[in-house]
């Protein structure tokens, strides 16, 4: 497994200080604005470049661009499994939530409280949770603290996985051709001469 490199770190760093100051509200929209960003970053990285000036499928308005259409592909790709891409609904619900609706925009305020609870159960690995919490969001408290700490985490994992990610291979892609077809196609036109 490639290790983060130092520009890695320091901004994986970086975005944790921010976050961690922010209130609930801010923090919910930044953690999900951060983890659709790795998203895109991810679904590029392995998509054939698009070499136009627009990419017809990742800019604005287009079919991935959303949070949604992103999670649900880097799943179909097999990047996450089906336990992360939960994870990431229940925050993208979340963001809408918080983004929506202006009053009551606290973590341990039902329905937030609730899905913070589905989304830390998603969360296999208890002891690694635990010390992001100790590590980075001491001074939050109870849903707050397990939701910093959760983002945390994914943001993590998605960082190192874009690290270790390549472009899917074009050589094998299918042409009007088949190989053998061209290839027979240049002898027979070459021996007819």
């Amino acid at each position: 497994m490639k290790e983060p490199d130092k520009h890695q770190l320091a901004a994986f760093e970086e975005f944790v200080g921010q976050f961690r100051a922010e209130t609930d509200r801010a923090a919910v929209i930044l953690g999900a604005a951060k983890l659709d960003y790795l998203l895109f970053q991810l679904v590029d990285r392995v998509l054939i470049p698009n070499h136009g000036k627009e990419d017809d499928l990742l800019d604005d308005n287009r079919p991935l661009s959303s949070f949604s259409a992103r999670i649900s592909l880097s799943y179909r790709l097999g990047k996450i499994d089906a336990s992360f891409a939960k994870a990431l609904h229940l925050i993208r619900k979340i963001r809408n939530d918080f983004a929506h609706k202006i009053p009551d925009a606290r973590l341990d305020l039902s329905p937030h409280r609730d899905r913070v609870r589905e989304l830390v159960a998603l969360i296999r690995n208890k002891e690694m949770l635990n010390k992001i919490q100790k590590a980075y969001f001491e001074d939050k408290q109870g849903p707050s603290s397990e939701f910093y700490a959760a983002v945390t985490m994914m943001v993590a994992r998605l960082d190192t996985l874009f690290a270790q990610t390549s472009t899917i291979d074009s050589k094998n892609a299918c042409s009007i051709y088949p190989p053998d077809r061209k290839k027979h196609s240049a002898k027979q036109t070459l021996s007819s001469q």
